[in-house]
């Protein structure tokens, strides 16, 4: 059996889209910058740079992060850089690569770990290689780098392009990874990065790549640096065949489970056409205690109990609407960000969602981090979630077992791990619910009299912490 690094099930994960999270200052402005305040666009920049990131450690810190997530920082034309034009320069907007240093300098000081993120199956046109097949045409000496069907490209004009790009979107020409130059490309990439110190890769989009053998060759020179590497893939359903040894990642975005949590959060009430996305959450119905119990024994069976405790767990991110907006209050997202601390996996916090920051799907589910502002309530339970769970093992490192309750809007399970052991129980109903401690603590959350009451949730915990 392959592991994945021991250290992600201790890992709490926060996700930063760097143009939104905070400006320093100190990266020279561009010109014309969205307000930081005004409703995020599909294309405009709003100036946050890699030393905000650094200026807000602390912030992270108090959150009881120690793994930090970075969607791409690579230079590029568009806000998200998800459209790379050149893989080996951090953004200049960002602040460069004297600003990534520095990040990765004040994340050491802090034990914090840093992920990066990979897109491979694309690049942006204005990728030096794609640049010059536009200029050149079938002349091009990178003709081979993409999966060019006809001239001309129509790379700028209406019509249908010439060349395969991601959900046919001319921005976003394909890579032909097949092809040995583009192949070497990516894959120096990859390990260059991983040489600069970072801990893990999240791979964008890697279904998208049918490559067995470009995926083993990525594994095991990435391994061959680091053996602790983290390695995950940007997959939103079941996915064991993607997973070591069988695959290549250590782990995958659990937008699965994430999403059923968060469904079940709003006893009953989730509003799926607000989702907007029809992968997240994948199921298109209510979700009582039975069904997400369901869900989890589907999520149990088709991944190791070392690789459940190695997802990253998420009920949010840049491509899904806002977990407060689809959790419809704040008792709904507190109940969400108690499963996701709780359940095997470590857990992805999505910048603001730990001041309940609100926004319907892309772009509004990308505003700016708004400092100073927020629902306290919520930043003080993440912040409790995190203290609980790292000091008590069996939240990390625990066996999960479903406890059937007998009410159907009242979840409860149990981790165990090394002599302790954490019950866990959600109200998501309006009726409330009669909880027998025993002779555990509780840990976090309210009993009154053995009562708990509706939309909230206890954590009980006994033995060893």
């Amino acid at each position: 059996m392959v592991s994945p690094p021991e250290w992600v099930q201790d890992a709490i994960v926060y996700q930063v889209f760097p143009d939104r999270f905070a400006r320093s200052g100190r990266v020279p402005d561009p010109g014309r910058l969205e307000p930081w305040g005004d409703p995020p666009t599909l294309r405009g920049l709003k100036g946050g740079d890699l030393y905000g990131v650094v200026e807000r450690l602390d912030h992270l810190a108090s959150l009881g992060v120690n793994t930090l997530y970075l969607t791409p920082i690579f230079a590029s034309p568009s806000n998200h850089r998800y459209h790379t034009h050149d893989y080996h320069a951090v953004d200049p907007v960002l602040g460069g690569d004297r600003a990534f240093e520095a990040l990765l300098g004040a994340c050491r000081e802090r034990s914090m770990r840093v992920v990066l993120d990979a897109v491979l199956n694309h690049s942006g046109r204005s990728f030096l290689p794609f640049a010059d097949v536009l200029q050149n045409g079938a002349e091009s000496p990178y003709l081979d780098w993409f999966h060019v069907r006809r001239f001309p490209l129509h790379a700028f004009g209406g019509g249908r392009p010439g060349y395969d790009c991601w959900l046919g979107i001319p921005e976003l020409p394909k890579l032909n990874v097949e092809h040995p130059p583009a192949r070497e490309y990516l894959l120096d990439v990859l390990e260059r990065w991983a040489r600069r110190g970072i801990h893990g890769w999240r791979f964008d989009a890697p279904t998208q790549i049918a490559s067995p053998s470009f995926w083993s060759e990525a594994r095991a020179r990435l391994r061959a640096i680091d053996e602790d590497l983290y390695l995950v893939g940007e997959i939103w359903t079941e996915a064991a065949d993607w997973i070591a040894p069988r695959g290549p990642f250590d782990a995958v975005t659990n937008y699965w489970q994430g999403g059923a949590a968060l469904v079940f959060a709003t006893g009953g009430r989730f509003d799926f056409d607000r989702a907007d996305n029809p992968e997240f959450p994948l199921m298109r119905e209510a979700l009582d205690a039975p069904g997400l119990g369901r869900v989890l024994a589907q999520v149990e069976a088709s991944y190791a109990p070392e690789t459940w405790r190695a997802h990253l767990t998420v009920i949010g991110s840049h491509d899904t609407a806002r977990a407060r907006t689809l959790a419809l209050d704040a008792a709904g997202l507190r109940l969400a960000t108690l499963l996701q601390f709780t359940l095997p996996g470590a857990p992805c916090v999505y910048y603001g969602d730990e001041l309940g920051l609100e926004g319907g799907p892309d772009p509004a589910c990308r505003a700016g981090m708004p400092w100073g502002e927020g629902d306290a309530e919520q930043l003080a339970w993440v912040r409790a979630l995190a203290r609980l769970r790292a000091d008590t093992a069996a939240l990390r490192r625990g066996d999960y077992r479903a406890i059937d309750t007998g009410a159907r809007w009242v979840f409860g399970f149990e981790r165990a791990h090394a002599g302790g052991r954490a019950r866990v129980y959600a109200n998501a109903g309006d009726a409330p619910f009669a909880v027998a401690p025993g002779g555990a603590e509780v840990a976090l959350g309210e009993l009154a009299d053995g009562v708990l009451a509706p939309r909230a949730g206890v954590v009980l915990v006994e033995g060893g912490r």
